[in-house]
């Protein structure tokens, strides 16, 4: 049996990933969150332990030696404190895992370690360019952990996460207004954009336990390998909502010469563990119309239910 440490545990990556694919499986689970108390209760009728962060600290590393590390704690819309504080929960996580040289560590990056450093699709060897404070914490992130593992016996790599297309607030809101008669608004049109369900993603991290005994690399990016235009994925919301729903949509789109473009290879991961996205943008945005339409029985991620308490 493993032993399996999911940090950030009450985030929705891994809420999807412990309640689709390790949460009755051959595993013994410890999350750690500041929200352990809530998920306690959450999981209590299951082999489930929930600690804080002052809880993992005081733990002997040899008694309580982890298999496997997942960690995806991490301020998402920060300010530079907030940042920092991921940063040093970081430190403290890599300080006491060292001591367990046999660990397997996944980090969980973003596609935003890219920045505007070289044109997509972006390689894992591409150049870094993080142009914001967050993805400068990301590289930050990636540095930390190769510094701590480079030359251990651990294996470990940063996974290069697409933006799940649920925490994308304006999705929601180009649905939302959909579904009450609003005008979808746009400025500019042409910004491309990147997007990951968040099953597939869980389904990426689970592949990578199953195959924790293959030496992984540094870095794999893990995405549909797709883009899409503003405009796009708003003629896919239009489109769903008239067709599927009866509903009248309007674009209203303001011209803006406004730059961005987004977007991973996805090459590597993909040959290297046979695993490949099964969630395109139309599936998406499904997803977030019937989670709106339909709470109590709608086809959208589990990790929705539990997370805004559908």
């Amino acid at each position: 049996m493993k032993r399996i440490l999911v940090t950030g545990a009450s985030g929705l990556l891994a809420t999807e990933l412990i309640n689709s694919y390790l949460l009755g499986g051959d595993y013994e689970l410890v999350l750690l969150s500041s929200n352990h108390q809530h998920l306690h209760q959450l999981y209590r009728n299951n082999n489930v332990s929930c600690i804080s962060l002052d809880d993992f600290i005081r733990m002997d590393p040899l008694q309580h030696a982890f298999d496997i590390v997942i960690h995806t704690a991490f301020a998402r819309a920060g300010n530079g404190l907030d940042y920092s504080n991921s940063l040093q929960y970081l430190y403290t996580l890599l300080q006491k895992i060292k001591q367990n040289p046999k660990c397997t560590f996944i980090n969980i990056s973003s596609q935003s370690v890219y920045g505007n450093a070289s044109l997509p699709l972006w390689r894992e060897n591409a150049p870094l360019g993080p142009n914001d404070l967050y993805a400068m914490a990301k590289v930050a992130s990636e540095n930390m952990v190769r510094l701590a593992f480079a030359k251990t016996d651990t294996n470990w790599t940063n996974i290069r996460l697409s933006s799940l297309c649920e925490n994308a607030r304006f999705l929601k809101v180009f649905v939302q207004n959909a579904i009450e008669g609003k005008p979808i608004s746009l400025i500019g049109g042409h910004q491309m954009f990147s997007f990951l369900d968040v099953r597939d993603a869980a389904s990426a991290v689970n592949t990578l336990i199953e195959e924790s005994n293959t030496k992984f690399l540094e870095s794999y990016n893990i995405g549909t390998g797709l883009q899409n235009s503003l405009y796009q994925i708003a003629e896919i919301v239009k489109n769903i909502g008239e067709s599927r729903y009866g509903l009248k949509i309007s674009i209203e789109r303001t011209p803006a010469d406004i730059e961005q473009n987004i977007g991973m290879d996805n090459t590597l991961f993909k040959t290297s563990f046979g695993w490949s996205p099964s969630y395109d943008m139309a599936q998406m945005i499904e997803s977030l119309y019937e989670m709106l339409l339909s709470p109590k029985d709608g086809k959208y991620p589990i990790s929705f239910k539990i997370k805004y308490s559908l």
